[in-house]
């Protein structure tokens, strides 16, 4: 039975393979993977829509896989009760969230909203974890490149967090 809020994209139509394809492809967590690899990887990846409104995962939700956004916008948000206390990031088309719960499953660290009306692309940590067993020239090669994000972004916090205390310091 299909679920209705997840669904396998349907690879009838050739451009509607290469158009996934061309989406996964810009996401830096697959980059420098072969056409052959991308076109496996759109075979496994699930399609959803969400509503203005609609959350895609709360805070403190185990961590299941990333969400790669096609089209809309989603927010970061840290709420409480339903309220929105703090903004984090508003992600647009071709970003993406989640990555970590691809190597753990430990609880998200904020809530995403969807901002507006939106699609979504998702990459599950089974599938990674099977493709790792499977295909693990092409699961170490997205490993390679998730800790590369990871390492940018914890970078970026770090120069974050100097700025922030050199103006406390100063301040």
């Amino acid at each position: 039975m299909e679920n209705p809020f997840w669904k396998c994209f349907n690879f009838d139509k050739k451009s509607k393979e290469n158009e996934l394809v061309s989406i996964i492809k810009e996401v830096p967590i697959f980059e420098n993977l072969p056409n052959k690899a991308l076109n496996e990887i759109a075979k496994i990846v699930y399609h959803r829509e969400y509503k203005e409104g609609e959350i895609i995962f709360h805070k403190g939700d185990p961590g299941l896989g990333m969400y790669i956004i096609t089209s809309g916008q989603v927010d970061i948000v840290e709420d409480k009760d339903g309220k929105i206390l703090r903004k984090y990031a508003t992600l647009k088309a071709h970003s993406f969230l989640g990555e970590m719960a691809l190597l753990d499953e430990k609880p998200r660290s904020a809530t995403a909203i969807v901002k507006e009306e939106c699609e979504a692309l998702g990459f599950f940590r089974p599938d990674l974890m099977d493709m790792l067993q499977k295909k693990p020239k092409t699961g170490n090669i997205i490993l390679y490149n998730l800790a590369r994000v990871i390492g940018e972004r914890l970078r970026q916090t770090n120069s974050e967090l100097i700025r922030l205390q050199t103006r406390l310091d100063n301040g």
